[in-house]
């Protein structure tokens, strides 16, 4: 047979609250050490034509969420003051040529204009409509760092590609701090 210890609060030697419960099983994490914030996500909610051969900074403009408010607006997300530390960090790109002209895409994360990351997709053997990037990636960052994606395609007829937004989460950016 085995104990059971019933608390609605845990606290330190401090008195400080780690978690809490509501006496109905919903537990709350209060100390900054166990939650997994902040955490971001960034929609595109409308397609954004990208000129061919050249590289360009996704557009990102719909806030889905973002619990310490690090994306101001213009294309990037910024690590708050105060929450440095190990993120996983995720984003997708769809592009689309409506003429099947897509030979070659790239897109890259920069953490303040440097690349992290270079997810390559050449298509020797033909020509494609839609092509789909998903990487993640653990990465160390400080307060202040701006997150930002690159997208770059290559047609057969030197058109524009679409990066494809709308509101079913094509396109999008993603992170959270990791506990520990």
């Amino acid at each position: 047979m085995g104990s059971i210890i019933k608390v609605n609060e845990y606290k330190d030697f401090n008195n400080n609250a780690i978690m809490t419960s509501d006496g109905a099983g919903v537990v709350t994490p209060n100390a900054s050490g166990i939650k997994n914030t902040p955490n971001f996500f960034i929609n595109k909610s409308a397609d954004q034509a990208i000129n061919d051969v050249t590289n360009t900074i996704v557009t990102f403009d719909t806030v889905v969420i973002d619990t310490n408010s690090g994306y101001d607006g213009t294309n990037k997300y910024t690590i708050p003051a105060g929450e440095g530390g190990t993120y996983l960090i995720s984003y997708q790109i769809v592009f689309n040529d409506a003429q099947e002209k897509i030979t070659e895409s790239n897109t890259q994360l920069y953490v303040n204009g440097v690349p992290q990351s270079n997810y390559y997709l050449n298509i020797s053997t033909g020509v494609l409509v839609f092509v789909t990037h998903s990487p993640s990636l653990v990465l160390n960052l400080s307060a202040g760092d701006e997150l930002k994606v690159n997208a770059y395609s290559n047609t057969t007829d030197s058109g524009t590609t679409d990066v494809v937004g709308g509101s079913n989460y094509n396109s999008w950016l993603q992170g959270y701090k990791l506990i520990g």
